[in-house]
């Protein structure tokens, strides 16, 4: 396996177990979710179709000044990683939706209309209820770092009444066979905000680095949660090389 820990979030003892995971490595698979499983497959089928667009449509939905929206593919690079320096950019395209503004907040930074892909009209409806789906996770998760960190359950709630949320729809190619050591799908980075779930599908890639420098995992997980900075022990490295398509 991965050298990761699993995490059920729905069993006794959860907490403390989260605890020891994002202290030691900062990154975890979790189980007991509860999304359900055909929410899920539906918005990987949505990205999938969304990335099997036409170059010119997925290009109308270009990235705006809220960054929400359409980034081609190789022209995002992680100048401002803290662990590597990365000159080349990602080989990966995304669509990036965020959380829906409120009235009186727009034109606020980050604070901007989604876009949304209206020649895939299955498209909004399945991505809408992943992010339903998902956000309860999330709020779950908060509360058992709040008990890891001997703290009320609801100590931390107050900061996310009205959370900053990104939900990436991202594609990877092959990773080429001649990239040098320097080309990634995501190069080596550490997140910033307060979790991070990955729903990865079955072709892997991704890699956690320890601070040490040993790489104890690449491979695939359904749902998985990451909290760089949250952990006591410092924060782990993500890096993606897609092998396969």
């Amino acid at each position: 396996m991965s050298g990761l820990p699993i995490i059920d979030i729905a069993a006794r003892g959860a907490a403390a177990a989260l605890g020891r995971a994002l202290e030691g490595i900062g990154f975890a698979y979790i189980a007991g979710h509860g999304v359900p499983q055909p929410v899920i497959d539906a918005a990987f089928a949505a990205s999938r179709a969304f990335h099997a667009s036409e170059p010119a449509l997925k290009q109308s939905l270009v990235i705006n000044e809220w960054h929400r929206g359409f980034m081609a593919m190789a022209t995002s690079t992680v100048v401002t990683s803290s662990v590597a320096a990365v000159t080349r950019p990602n080989l990966s395209e995304s669509l990036m939706i965020m959380h829906e503004p409120a009235n009186g907040e727009i034109g606020r930074p980050l604070q901007g209309p989604n876009q949304w892909p209206a020649w895939l009209p299955e498209f909004r409806p399945a991505i809408e209820a992943y992010r339903n789906a998902v956000e309860p996770v999330c709020r779950k998760i908060i509360k058992l770092i709040a008990v890891a960190l001997e703290l009320k359950e609801t100590a931390l709630d107050r900061y996310f009444a009205r959370p900053t949320t990104f939900l990436r729809l991202l594609r990877y190619p092959p990773h080429p066979t001649e990239a040098g050591g320097d080309q990634f799908g995501s190069a080596p980075h550490t997140d910033y905000g307060m979790i991070t779930l990955l729903a990865q599908d079955s072709s892997g890639g991704l890699q956690v680095r320890r601070r040490d420098g040993s790489m104890p995992s690449r491979c695939p997980a359904s749902l998985s949660s990451t909290l760089p900075t949250c952990s006591r022990a410092g924060p782990t490295t993500v890096l993606s090389r897609r092998r396969t398509a």
